[in-house]
C-alpha cells in the first residue's frame, strides 16, 4: 500500500492538532516542534505515537531491535477502552506494523 505525500501531510496535520489539545502533552512540545513535524524535518516520536493511540482508540506497542534482531527495549502506549491493537517492530530507519494479527 502506498500513502500519497497529500495524503500523509494530511495526516500529519490531523495528528498534532490532536496532539496540541491533549491534556497529557500540555507544555511538551512548543509551535516550532509542531510545524518541523509538518515540514518533515522531524520523524515522529512517542509523543505522537502516544498521541496516536489516543485519537485511534488503540494500544500501542513498539519493540526496538539492534541489527542483529535482539529487542533493545519494549514499550506500550495504553489508551482506556482501546478496541485493538497495534505493534510496531522497528530497526534503525526500518519497521514493521501488525495490526490485528495482519503484517503491514
Amino acid at each position: 500500500m502506498v500513502i500519497s505525500r497529500r495524503i500523509l501531510r494530511d495526516y500529519v496535520s490531523v495528528l498534532t492538532d490532536y496532539m496540541q489539545e491533549l491534556e497529557e502533552l500540555e507544555l511538551l512540545f512548543n509551535d516550532v516542534y509542531v510545524a518541523s513535524l509538518r515540514r518533515g524535518e522531524l520523524a515522529a516520536g512517542e509523543l505522537e505515537l502516544f498521541a496516536a493511540s489516543r485519537m485511534h482508540n488503540c494500544d500501542i506497542e513498539v519493540i526496538k531491535l539492534n541489527y542483529d534482531c535482539k529487542v533493545i527495549s519494549k514499550y506500550t502506549y495504553i489508551a482506556d477502552c482501546a478496541t485493538r491493537s497495534i505493534c510496531v517492530a522497528c530497526i534503525g530507519p526500518y519497521f514493521t506494523l501488525n495490526v490485528d494479527r495482519l503484517h503491514v
